[in-house]
């Protein structure tokens, strides 16, 4: 699969963009959704981190890792939580898929 120069495939890319309809045709062409930028960022950590709820029920539902943390030691459900300051639902969402 295709990456840019950080290391970002097109479902981390769909997934900081909120473009789930693309994201959504990705994941059904079995498109790992579990790859690391160079940063170790997932698209579950940057979703959660942009507050982006249905991408990550999305990626949940297609088998994202929902635990894996960046390279900082960041998880999804920390940088949820110190992201969004309660604003949306998240960690509620993380908290589903069995996020800790």
């Amino acid at each position: 699969h295709a990456v840019d120069n950080e290391g970002r495939t097109l479902v981390w890319i769909a997934s900081s963009k909120n473009q789930i309809r693309f994201l959504q045709t990705l994941l059904s062409m079995q498109v790992n959704p579990n790859s690391k930028d160079k940063s170790g960022k997932t698209a579950v950590w940057i979703a959660a981190s942009l507050g982006y709820e249905l991408c990550l029920a999305y990626l949940a539902e297609f088998g994202a890792c929902v635990n894996d943390a960046d390279y900082n030691g960041l998880t999804p459900m920390a940088v949820s939580i110190r992201s969004t300051a309660g604003m949306n639902k998240c960690p509620i969402v993380l908290s589903k898929y069995g996020a800790t």
